[in-house]
């Protein structure tokens, strides 16, 4: 199990700190969801596909403006974003408005795994931290469905090695298994960022007063951000 776990992850655990599922565990749900957006936030964005007269659908649990604000100021372009609001019917929907975002931002609320839009109306889909919530082959259905052959993707996940730190009783996928799940909906890695612990997520130790083991956790994988292209031959 060691070998398989250092052949796919990059690590094993015996060169894993031991007590690296603890610090991990001393974080609430919510500051781990925090840490795991800030890790991703910029590097999301380098793996951003040009948006200029594209129909872009922008996937999230809930209002996520910084993200949102940041692509935005990049681009300037028109995004709709679709809000995990729980099942509904096949094509329910409710529209939202926004305070905090800029007019070229539209929101829906719908159940993400039955998309309120035709097959392949999107060019461009936009997934941060997809699978904090659904199981991503619940998921990657419904974009196949929803993008255009040729479409492109920017997800992101928790990375697979935090999932062994977190001593989650089944991981729920590795590398090997991820891509096969991506290669049985149609689509293809483009590029790859692997997102680790850094000076940006280091105020997470300061608050949770682990500061002295930040040097320990540093370059511990956080998330996989992943840009796609959809190709049905």
């Amino acid at each position: 199990m060691a070998a398989r776990l250092k052949k796919i992850l990059g690590f094993s655990p015996e060169n894993t700190p031991s007590y690296a599922p603890n610090f991990w565990h001393t974080l609430s749900g919510s500051d781990l969801a925090d840490l795991m957006r800030v890790a991703e936030s910029g590097r999301f964005l380098e793996l951003l596909p040009p948006l200029e007269n594209k129909t872009n659908f922008y996937i999230t649990e809930s209002e996520s403006p910084y993200l949102f604000q940041k692509i935005s100021e990049t681009q300037k372009q028109t995004l709709l974003e679709l809000r995990h609001a729980g099942k509904s019917k096949t094509g329910a929907f409710n529209l939202v408005q926004s305070k905090t975002l800029p007019h070229s931002y539209a929101a829906v609320e719908a159940d993400p795994m039955a998309l309120p839009f035709k097959s392949e109306t999107a060019d461009v889909l936009l997934a941060p931290l997809a699978n904090t919530i659904y199981r991503l082959e619940t998921l990657l259905s419904e974009w196949a469905r929803v993008l255009k052959n040729e479409g492109r993707g920017v997800v992101s996940l928790m990375h697979p090695a935090l999932h062994f730190s977190l001593k989650n009783p089944n991981i729920p996928y590795t590398f090997e298994s991820l891509w096969a799940l991506l290669r049985q909906h149609n689509f293809y890695v483009e590029q790859m960022i692997e997102t680790v612990v850094d000076k940006n997520t280091r105020p997470f130790f300061v608050s949770s007063n682990a500061d002295n083991l930040y040097d320990e956790y540093r370059g511990h994988p956080l998330v996989l951000t992943l840009k796609l292209v959809k190709y049905r031959r």
